[in-house]
């Protein structure tokens, strides 16, 4: 099934409107007799791009590809034909090139005079269909011309078919806009009040970006090669202590992680608690016999087998070694942060999880 849709989208760059040797060339190639430079009147429009337009939607790359193979040779119309208020009679002019442009987001957006032109996420480069049209200098088109040159007729829109389209989607999964999907075909393009695309207007944009414009010399090219190898460098470097605050994040809500103050005592009361288990953990293991030393050198190694252990695998372990002691040994764990300075039990807040409580602090609990 396929989507008839119109679309405003253009932009016409100043000129005299006088065709060049080439131009004259293609548009004697549709004319049935040879036309002279001076029977012509040429402007150049962009009539499409792949922003989001007014309907929220987006022609996609392939689409405008279809546009500039299909729309040469086809009608330029003061109004569409297929509208409520068109005619099927002929056009006022024929579209004799078109082409697809490609530029930098902010480029585009200059040269449609759209500093608020949205782009689909992930869009890293802009493209537009660009096109020609002419007229015949004759008298019945001589205030439509003047009126084109003064900027009052300039907005143009395009009629189409398109094949299918698919939802875009935010990061978040929320539905922004809709992706017009080939095949598809230009039918026509015509002067209206004004189109779904932000820009579509006769404007004075400047020159269309050429190849020589991309150009870069061998060293320029190493030298921006280096700096793309040093970035993804640098984003390699960086990205274990993003996932480390990711796992962080969700392991203690986002409410938290967004709080440092909170975070850091957090963080306080769960190394706390840790190292008080693997206190009772070695010793458990001593009275157990399974430690035999008892200076700090041979202490602080028992330690450390147990430093990089969750509190999960700790009290599952702390249970299990103090069934090794032996009767009229104990070891009384306690939680070093139930009381207040100077004695007594420290207050909890109403309303909120303690991060000083152990047994509610997240980075103890798991």
């Amino acid at each position: 099934m396929s989507l008839q849709r119109t679309k405003l989208s253009t932009a016409v760059r100043k000129a005299a409107g006088e065709a060049s040797s080439d131009q004259l060339e293609a548009i004697n190639r549709l004319a049935l007799a040879e036309l002279a430079a001076e029977q012509v009147y040429v402007r150049t429009a962009y009539l499409g791009h792949n922003g989001i337009d007014r309907d929220r939607e987006v022609l996609d790359d392939g689409l405008l590809d279809d546009f500039a193979r299909t729309l040469p040779g086809k009608g330029l119309h003061l109004r569409h034909p297929g509208g409520w208020n068109g005619d099927s009679g002929p056009g006022i002019g024929r579209w004799f090139e078109a082409r697809v442009v490609e530029m930098s987001l902010d480029e585009a957006r200059a040269a449609l005079r759209e500093p608020g032109l949205q782009f689909p996420p992930g869009t890293e480069r802009a493209k537009l269909l660009e096109a020609s049209s002419y007229l015949p200098r004759s008298g019945k088109n001589a205030d439509l011309i003047l009126d084109i040159d003064a900027g009052v007729a300039g907005d143009q829109s395009l009629g189409f078919t398109a094949s299918d389209r698919t939802a875009i989607q935010n990061p978040a999964g929320d539905t922004i806009a809709y992706r017009l999907l080939g095949p598809g075909e230009a039918l026509e393009a015509s002067l209206v009040w004004l189109g779904a695309q932000p820009g579509a207007r006769f404007h004075k944009g400047a020159p269309r970006p050429t190849a020589e414009d991309h150009e870069m010399s061998e060293e320029q090219m190493k030298a921006l090669q280096k700096k793309a190898d040093d970035a993804e460098a640098r984003a390699k470097a960086l990205q274990p202590k993003a996932d480390g605050f990711d796992a962080i994040a969700k392991a203690v809500g986002d409410g938290l992680a967004a709080d440092p103050d909170a975070l850091k005592a957090a963080v306080s009361a769960g190394q706390a608690a840790h190292d008080e288990l693997v206190n009772d953990i070695v010793s458990s293991e001593r009275l157990a016999g399974m430690v035999t030393g008892d200076d700090e050198a041979s202490t602080k190694n028992a330690k450390a087998l147990y430093a990089d252990w969750s509190m999960d695998r700790l009290k599952a372990y702390a249970e299990r070694v103090k069934k090794l002691v032996p009767a009229g040994g104990t070891i009384a764990g306690g939680d070093p942060n139930a009381t207040a300075a100077g004695g007594g039990p420290r207050p909890k807040q109403d309303g909120q999880k303690s991060a000083f409580n152990p047994t509610e602090n997240p980075l103890v609990t798991g």
